[in-house]
C-alpha cells in the first residue's frame, strides 16, 4: 500500500507509516484543537517532497494562509509561484455553488495538474448547507465519493459536537475514509489546557489503538507518541 507522510512526528508512526493514499480523511476538534494547522502541516509536508498541492478554504484568503503559514516557517508563496501549490477560497455565502464548483469543477481540476494533497478548510460549513440529516449523509457521502474518484488524498476538517467525541451533525465519521480525532483537555480552572489525538479509524491501516498527547510548537504540530495521558 502506498501511504503519504503526515509530515507530523508521531502521528505516523501512530497511523502504521502514513495516511493510505488516494484516501478522504476528516480531522475532527474543537476550536483551538489545531485542525488547520494540521491540515496546513499536511501540505506543507507534500510540497517539501515535490507533489502538487491544493489548499481550499471557506474561512481564509489567499494571504491570510500565506501569513498563517509563515508563522510556522513555512513558505508557501514559494510554491504559489512556481505554481505547485493552489490556494482556493471558497465562497461560504454562496455554499449551494459552491458544492457545486467542488462536485462537478474540482475534479476536473485536479485530473488535468495531477494534484496528490488536497486540504478542505473548514468542511462544517458544507455539512450546514443540509436541511435534514437524510439530504446531509447522501450529499456528502456523494461528495466524498467524487473526491477518492480523483486519486488523491484529501483532508477535511471538520468541528467537534457537544459530546466531544464525535463531529456535530454525526455524519462525516460514517462516510470518509479515516478519522482522526482532536481533544483539548482542561484538568482544573488552575492548570493549562493539554491536547490529544487519537485515530478513530484509518482504512487497511492497523493503527494505534491509544490517545496520545501533541502540542502545537513555533514549527507545528508534535505528537508525543512514547507518552501517556495523565
Amino acid at each position: 500500500m502506498i501511504r503519504q507522510s503526515t509530515g507530523i512526528p508521531g502521528l505516523n508512526e501512530m497511523l502504521g507509516g502514513g495516511l493510505p493514499s488516494g484516501q478522504t480523511i476528516a480531522v475532527i476538534g474543537p476550536a483551538g484543537s489545531g485542525k488547520t494547522t494540521l491540515a496546513l502541516q499536511f501540505i506543507w509536508d507534500g510540497l517539501t517532497k515535490d507533489e502538487l498541492c491544493m489548499f481550499l478554504s471557506l474561512e481564509e484568503n489567499e494571504n491570510k494562509l500565506i501569513e498563517t503559514a509563515s508563522k510556522y516557517g513555512w513558505d508557501f508563496k514559494k510554491y504559489l509561484d512556481a505554481g505547485t501549490l493552489s490556494l482556493i477560497k471558497l465562497d461560504a455565502l454562496d455554499i449551494t455553488n459552491t458544492i457545486t464548483h467542488l462536485k462537478t469543477d474540482l475534479p476536473h481540476i485536479m485530473d488535468s495538474t495531477g494534484v496528490s494533497r488536497v486540504a478542505i478548510d473548514p468542511f462544517s460549513i458544507i455539512e450546514m448547507a443540509y436541511e435534514n440529516e437524510r439530504e446531509r449523509r447522501v450529499n456528502i457521502f456523494d461528495l466524498c465519493s467524487t473526491l477518492n474518484q480523483t486519486g488523491a488524498t484529501t483532508m477535511i476538517t471538520s468541528e467537534i459536537g457537544s459530546d466531544m467525541h464525535s463531529s456535530v451533525y454525526k455524519v462525516i465519521e460514517h462516510v470518509v475514509d479515516g478519522v482522526i480525532l482532536l481533544h483539548r483537555i482542561r484538568e482544573s480552572e488552575s492548570r493549562n489546557v493539554l491536547h490529544a489525538i487519537e485515530v478513530v479509524k484509518m482504512i487497511w491501516t492497523n493503527h494505534s489503538k491509544e490517545i496520545k498527547p501533541y502540542d502545537i510548537t513555533p514549527a507545528g504540530m508534535n505528537v508525543h507518541v512514547r507518552s501517556k495521558m495523565y
